[in-house]
């Protein structure tokens, strides 16, 4: 009973790892995974450079408020005259 068992399983589990590897042992499978694989890391490449150059232009925009003097706060006020 046990070896039929043991024999039934390792069958089912022969047959499920045949199949789910089946798409990339042909070329166009192995093709698909490449071109995945090439766009992945190109598009975190992009994104990393986004996000670089946005780093760098708030640090170039914190410098230069700092560097410009502070200006004496203006009062502007008006009157109207009296009836």
């Amino acid at each position: 009973m046990r070896k039929q068992i043991a024999g039934l399983l390792s069958g089912i589990i022969l047959i499920s790892l045949t199949f789910s590897g089946c798409a990339y042992m042909t070329k166009n499978g192995r093709q698909e995974m490449a071109y995945r694989n090439y766009v992945r890391k190109h598009v975190r490449q992009r994104q990393r450079q986004v996000a670089r150059a946005q780093a760098k232009a708030n640090r170039e925009t914190k410098i230069k408020m700092k560097s410009l003097p502070e200006a004496a706060p203006k009062i502007t006020a008006t009157a109207e005259p009296v009836p």
